[in-house]
């Protein structure tokens, strides 16, 4: 199932390339781009001081709407609106 939901991401990666000019989709970029080098300074932090690289996957939450917007913006732009709609 996971390898399903990889070829989603992967497709919504590949239209997100086409949207790369609106200042939206950068500005959406440039935010989950900042949380996750925070999230790898945690890890880096974490794995200094205890031998673990690991984080809280919680904080993953404070993305979700930018990560969620992203990718249906990425599928609509490659796939037909009848498959995304309905």
């Amino acid at each position: 199932m996971y390898h399903v939901f990889y070829g989603v991401i992967l497709l919504a990666t590949a239209g997100l390339f086409r949207l790369l000019r609106q200042p939206a989709i950068r500005i959406l970029l440039c935010v989950y781009a900042a949380f996750w080098v925070g999230l790898l300074y945690d890890v880096l932090l974490i794995f200094l001081s205890k031998g673990a690289a690991t984080s809280g996957g919680w904080y993953l939450y404070a993305v979700v709407g930018a990560e969620v917007t992203l990718c249906f913006a990425g599928l609509y732009s490659i796939l037909p609106a009848r498959c995304i709609a309905g």
